[in-house]
This record gives C-alpha cells, structure tokens and sequence, in this order.
C-alpha cells in the first residue's frame, strides 16, 4: 500500500521530531494551521538512518535507510508489531487525535493505520462539538486527504445541518473550512457545484481557494463577494487575477457601490471598494470606462480618492486627466 504520508505537509517554520515505528519524522509542532490540512501534493520529509527524506512515496515501514538510500531504492523492513493491522492501533491513535497536547502525532498514527481507521475518523468529523473546539476534527479531515478518503469530506460538506448555537457554529465552520481547503486539488465537476452551494451561505478562506483553482465563470461573483472579507481576501485577489480582462465588468460594481450607503458604508464594504479598485489598476480599464469611476477621485476615504487618480492617470483620456490633477491638490496634505 503506498503509504499516506505523502499527503501530510510539514511546516518548516515550526517543526518538532515525531517517532512511528521506531522512525523520526519532522512534522509541525502542536500548533495548528489556519486550515487543518494541506494541499494536495505536499508531504512530510522522513528522517533517520538516512532515510526517506523530502516528498516519498513509501511508508516509514518501507523505508530502507542509509543502505536503500545509497542505492537509491528502498527495502522494506519489518512491520513493528501490529502497527496499521490491528483496531487497537486505530483507537490509541484517535485518542491522540482528540487530544490538543499530541494532536499531531495521533494524524502521523492514524494516517500508519491505513484504510482501516476511515470509519472512526468520519465518526470524529461528523460529531457535534458544542464547546467550539474544532482542532481534533480538523486534524481528522487532515488525515482523511491524507488516505484520499475525499468521498467522506464530500459527504460530510453535503449535509444538512442547523447550528444554532453561535459557539458551536465557529468551531463547524471551521471544520467545514478545513474539508473545502482539502478538496482544492480536485477540480472535479460535483465538487464545484458543491462549494458554489457552499459560498451562497458562507464565504470561508478554504471554500474560497478551492473555488478560486477552477477558473470558471461562474465562480467570480462569489470571489468578488470575497474581496469584503479579510482572510478571504488574498485568495479571492489571485484567483480573479487569473481571469485579467475578463473580470473588469464584474469589478465596477463592488468598485463603486458603498453598502448598506454612501451615508453609513460599512468597513467590509469600503475594504471591498479598495481591493476592487487595485484590481482594476493592474487589469487596466478601457478609456471609456473611466467616467463610470469618475467620481471616486471625490470619495471621502482617501485611500480610494489616490486610488481612482492613479487609475484615472493610467486609463483615462488625456482631456480627463486634468481632472485628476485637480483632485490630486484637494488630497495634498
């Protein structure tokens, strides 16, 4: 069975020595990433007796130290006891999961376990948590990308479910975060029916950049909904750069339009106008767009005003960018 591992990043910027089977690992200390989970493709680098290091394809039982690695293959070694045979390695190893202080040594078991820890691992992700701590069930769909259990987080991103509890509903969208930012390889058609269904009811970071790697149309009114956000954000930005001319008409509405108003605009909606309109700089806008954004170059919030000059100067007919002159004096301090 090629070993699941492969799937697991490590951070290198907070890295600690695990053993499994009596073989090191370097994986991320306690502290858990914003998402609970990697990207599809990153793996955990090995060590010990000089073997298996950097992304593999092996388990650490397959690994075949400093002999196979001089040869440039591996032999495989002995299994160590029952580890990934028997459900009693299933359940120490859930234990760990469940626990904050060991947490990531109980993925590195659980994922050694194989196949056979999939069904207590969806048992995990499909409790209901009231006291709000999602770590444990992050780590779990962690570990279900990990063993390509993607079915699993699919079924669970698909089911109904009614949070009332404001506690209780951070640490599931967490968790639902966590489960979209690990379908973000699978550029699978259901998948994004999913996370389009998904964006309707909550812009989360993960939902986004998994929408954001399809590159479809009908993805961008939910990543320009996105510029509001601030961990959505940057995400959101790279995903609708992708798309260069096509998304300039799609970004002159948020660029200009002030919610819930010009009067009382909230902080999600003037940040919203700002990134609109940075985007609409790099992209570049047709010279007779420019009156449409005219009046910004007025706007009451600096930031926008310098904005729609320097777009005005870069886009603009020449005989409009007098106008930015003008209103260029007006923000001089």
């Amino acid at each position: 069975m090629e070993f699941a591992l492969k799937r697991l990043r490590a951070d290198d910027s907070s890295e600690c020595l695990r053993t499994v089977g009596g073989v090191s690992m370097q994986v991320p200390k306690t502290r858990m990433m914003d998402y609970g989970c990697p990207i599809r493709g990153e793996s955990p680098r090995l060590t010990g007796d000089g073997a298996c290091q950097g992304h593999i394809g092996q388990s650490p039982l397959d690994c075949g130290g400093a002999e196979g690695a001089a040869s440039g293959t591996a032999r495989q070694k002995p299994a160590d006891g029952n580890l990934g045979q028997d459900p009693a390695c299933v359940r120490q190893a859930i234990a760990k999961l469940r626990s904050l202080q060991e947490g990531f040594r109980g993925i590195i078991e659980v994922v050694t376990c194989g196949n056979l820890s999939i069904p207590a691992l969806r048992a995990l992700l499909f409790e209901r948590e009231p006291s709000g701590l999602y770590q444990p069930r992050c780590l779990a769909v962690r570990a279900l990308a990990a063993l390509e259990a993607d079915d699993v987080l699919i079924e669970y991103l698909n089911a109904p479910r009614e949070v009332a509890d404001p506690v209780e509903r951070v640490g599931e969208d967490a968790v639902i975060n966590a489960a979209a930012y690990a379908l973000a390889g699978l550029h699978e058609e259901r998948i994004l029916e999913l996370l389009l269904k998904l964006a309707e009811t909550r812009i989360l970071p993960g939902v986004i950049l998994a929408l954001g790697g399809f590159g479809r149309i009908k993805t961008i009114p939910f990543l320009v909904e996105a510029l509001a956000d601030d961990e959505c954000r940057p995400a959101a930005e790279a995903a609708l750069r992708k798309f260069g001319t096509t998304v300039r008409e799609a970004l002159l509405v948020p660029a200009t339009a002030c919610s819930p108003s010009v009067e009382r605009e909230s902080d999600s909606s003037l940040r919203r106008r700002r990134s609109a309109l940075a985007l609409l700089i790099e992209i570049g806008i047709r010279p007779e767009t420019w009156p449409l954004l005219r009046r910004l170059m007025q706007d009451k919030d600096s930031k926008i005003a310098v904005l729609a000059c320097k777009l005005c100067l870069m886009s603009a007919i020449e005989s409009e960018k007098g106008h930015c002159h003008t209103a260029a004096d007006t923000l001089a301090p």
